[in-house]
């Protein structure tokens, strides 16, 4: 009976180390795709507050272009 006892709890903690190595395993590619994912924001980011400013500038060119027209007519 004692015998018995003994192979389960061998039995339990080699499959919950199994377990644990596993999730171990897979929150290491999860730390590492979140990482990528800040960069990548990042990137995205910056491209998005270049483009805000491109756009804010032909927005006062057009502005400039639309007083001209209308000083003309």
């Amino acid at each position: 009976m004692e015998f018995e006892s003994s192979e389960f709890i061998i039995g339990a903690g080699g499959v919950i180390s199994f377990l644990l190595s596993t999730i171990a395993y897979l929150l290491k590619f999860m730390v590492q795709d979140f990482r990528s994912m800040q960069k990548d924001f990042r990137d995205v980011q910056t491209k998005y507050q270049l483009l805000e400013g491109a756009i804010k500038a032909m927005s006062k060119e057009l502005n400039a272009l639309r007083l001209q027209l209308e000083k003309r007519t």
